[in-house]
């Protein structure tokens, strides 16, 4: 007699692992301090982003939405939490943003307020900027964004002594600490940083319905506007830095923060904010995206309420951007009047754009220093001088070959 078959299956179990999107939103409104402004429409921007972030798959937790009034030990746990999670994979995307007041202090660094935070003190009641670039460089993720929209007030002791000029002078520091101490990002791990700064008065004067006009520009590109979508229909790091930066640069100059955003992307692989796979391309108008055109304005570095910087303004809204645009070349200006930003701006589109025209009016030495960079580039320069102030009689020469 046979030996009945034994049957059995086997069932092997595979672990398979999957990606997160998950965010800190904080947009603290509420200050207890007298000489820190209370900013409603920080909180109006906290509530905004984390509907956009929910509805594009990220996850944002109770805990991880502060809003409103948010105390020193609450922020800065939440802040631990989020980045040093043993939990965090490799391809998770982490994104955290902070809409309130920025703080700058003597020692050179800038610290994130909490409602508790005194402005003459900030570093007992306030999360340091230099701590954060640390955390983001020890996470486990190689995907990290850090979207900073911070207000100064004139209140803090290193703007003090400088009259109506205090907000202005903190909001100048702050977006100086920040692109100082951004250098400290780990290269090539995948990190990205888009800060804004602005003075307090200003930022109320420049909203956008009930958002500051940072976050304004930033909810639309997470929201897919299609200058913001690459030609997988992807909102990426870049294309979102890129747009919220050209948006808010190429705004009328009543319109315009004085600060211009910082820009930082330090990346191994592509970040991948938000995907929209309705907006992609076909193949033909994919490669046309791909070589897009690209030219950026090289102009005499002066202060805003400057001659010189009102006649760059004329020069650019008149002139430059009208021909690029019926050229179908996007065209970039940075007004910044600070060497450094322009200078870091500029080495961007050295890498990104096919042509350059250059402003050589009174041979402001910073331009004919950045012509020098370009030329070292080997890139294609359109040189331009006013014969007068005129700006009818701008006239362009063109470079031998």
């Amino acid at each position: 007699m046979d030996k009945p078959t034994e049957s059995f299956q086997l069932e092997k179990k595979v672990s398979i692992p999957t990606t997160e999107r998950k965010a800190l939103v904080i947009g603290v409104s509420e200050y207890d301090h007298d000489d820190i402004q209370k900013l409603e429409f920080c909180r109006n921007d906290g509530e905004k982003v984390r509907e956009t972030l929910q509805a594009i798959s990220y996850r944002v937790s109770e805990d991880n939405k502060l809003i409103g009034r948010v105390e020193f030990d609450k922020m800065r746990d939440t802040i631990y939490d989020f980045f040093d999670n043993t939990n965090t994979k490799a391809d998770d995307t982490l994104l955290f943003y902070y809409s309130g007041h920025g703080v700058p202090d003597t020692d050179g660094d800038v610290y994130l307020a909490t409602s508790e935070i005194d402005p003459d003190s900030p570093y007992r009641r306030g999360f340091s900027f230099n701590e954060l670039t640390k955390m983001m460089n020890n996470s486990s993720s190689t995907k990290v964004v850090a979207i900073l929209d911070c207000c100064y007030s004139g209140a803090a002791k290193i703007a003090k002594g400088v009259g109506k000029g205090g907000e202005d002078a903190a909001a100048k520091i702050g977006n100086a600490a920040i692109d100082d101490k951004s250098t400290n990002l780990t290269k090539n791990k995948g990190i990205c940083l888009l800060a804004a700064s602005q003075a307090a008065q200003e930022a109320y004067s420049l909203k956008e319905g009930n958002y500051s006009i940072f976050t304004h520009y930033l909810l639309e590109g997470l929201k897919g506007d299609e200058k913001a979508v690459d030609a997988n229909g992807n909102v990426t790091a870049e294309t979102l830095g890129k747009y919220v930066h050209r948006s808010i640069v190429n705004l009328p100059p009543d319109k315009r923060p004085k600060q211009t955003p910082i820009r930082k992307i330090e990346v191994g692989d592509e970040i991948v904010v938000a995907e929209y796979p309705q907006l992609a391309k076909g193949k033909k108008e994919q490669e046309n995206v791909l070589t897009e055109k690209g030219c950026f304005f090289i102009a005499p570095i002066a202060e805003g309420n400057s001659e010189w910087r009102k006649r760059s303004e004329r020069v650019f809204h008149e002139i430059i951007e009208p021909v690029g645009k019926e050229s179908h070349y996007r065209v970039d200006y940075n007004p910044s009047s600070e060497l450094g930003l322009t200078l870091s701006q500029l080495i961007e589109h050295l890498y990104s754009d096919g042509i350059f025209i250059a402003d050589l009016t009174g041979n402001n030495p910073y331009v004919l220093y950045e012509l020098g960079l370009c030329h070292a580039f080997r890139k294609h320069v359109i040189q331009i001088r006013d014969s007068s102030f005129d700006m009818a009689a701008a006239q362009i020469d063109w470079p031998g070959e």
